[in-house]
């Protein structure tokens, strides 16, 4: 029981945090195909999943090191995403 709770929480926060990357990609990119809108976001809950599993793994990790990476990746898709919208 405990377990399906957990899980629940997380769904229900996976959708909301989900449904605003995806109002805010639309608003900065609103003629970009939907698929590539949608697999952007589906990037950006990963990455954000997989630091603190990364950090958890390997303590010693340079989290601001990764954080700029990460960054810098999620900017070049979004310049990609409004080049897309605007073509």
């Amino acid at each position: 029981m405990r377990h399906e709770r957990i899980s629940s929480l997380f769904q229900q926060g996976d959708r909301r945090i989900s449904a605003c990357l995806r109002r805010a990609v639309a608003a900065i990119a609103p003629h970009a195909p939907a698929k590539a809108c949608d697999d952007f976001v589906q990037m950006i809950m990963v990455l954000l999943l997989g630091l603190p599993q990364r950090h958890l793994a390997v303590p010693n990790t340079d989290l601001a090191a990764v954080s700029a990476s990460l960054s810098a990746l999620i900017d070049r898709e979004l310049d990609r995403l409004t080049q897309l919208s605007a073509a």
